[in-house]
């Protein structure tokens, strides 16, 4: 592990999560808040309680003989009995069982990391947040416009916990993968060189 690594040297971590990964990095950052000088966010999954249940807490129900370590061996030896050689042709049958599996693991996470979503953090937090907009034509749908509601009020609420432990930037139409857009990259690595230098 990481800290027994470094434990004879004065080494500080700052955990970047993507995605679901932003749950990784914050339990880390909870686990080890004195080696960590901050967490960053690339668009992470939601961590306030209001905004994590809409989104997780009815999504990853699962059954708890579905939770096994034999049920995930057996669709993971689905999934490569199913592979075919042209990787890029539609397969349903495979698609299927890589569901399961998202399935499964998602609510195996959630159901760990549950009450660690509750907002509250322990090292200061830069977050990258996408914002969708249509800037072609200056309005956006009502589900867009919810979805972009539900990120800003995680990051609120977020910020109302943790004071001015918390940095968001807001991306308009970022993507999911805001490093793929040359000015959003420029920015997040400007942000982390503020952090070492």
């Amino acid at each position: 592990m990481l800290i027994d690594k470094y434990k004879n040297e004065n080494i500080k971590f700052v955990p970047i999560g993507h995605s679901i990964g932003s749950w990784f990095a914050l339990h880390f950052t909870n686990l080890y808040s004195s080696k960590c000088l901050k967490m960053i966010f690339l668009d992470g999954s939601f961590i306030v309680p209001k905004i994590a249940d809409i989104y997780y807490k009815n999504r990853h129900i699962v059954k708890s003989k579905e939770l096994t370590n034999k049920n995930l061996e057996l669709i993971y030896n689905n999934i490569i009995n199913n592979v075919r050689e042209d990787r890029y042709k539609v397969n349903s049958k495979i698609n299927k069982y890589i569901d399961d599996f998202d399935r499964i693991t998602g609510a195996y996470y959630y159901k760990i990391m549950k009450k660690e979503l509750n907002g509250k953090i322990k090292v200061p937090l830069i977050s990258f947040r996408n914002i969708n907009f249509n800037i072609e034509e200056g309005d956006n749908l009502k589900q867009k416009n919810e979805s972009n509601m539900n990120r800003v009020i995680n990051e609120e609420e977020l910020y109302k916990k943790n004071n001015n432990k918390v940095l968001t930037y807001y991306l308009i139409n970022s993507t999911h993968f805001p490093w793929r857009i040359q000015r959003y990259s420029d920015q997040i690595i400007d942000e982390m060189k503020k952090i070492f230098f």
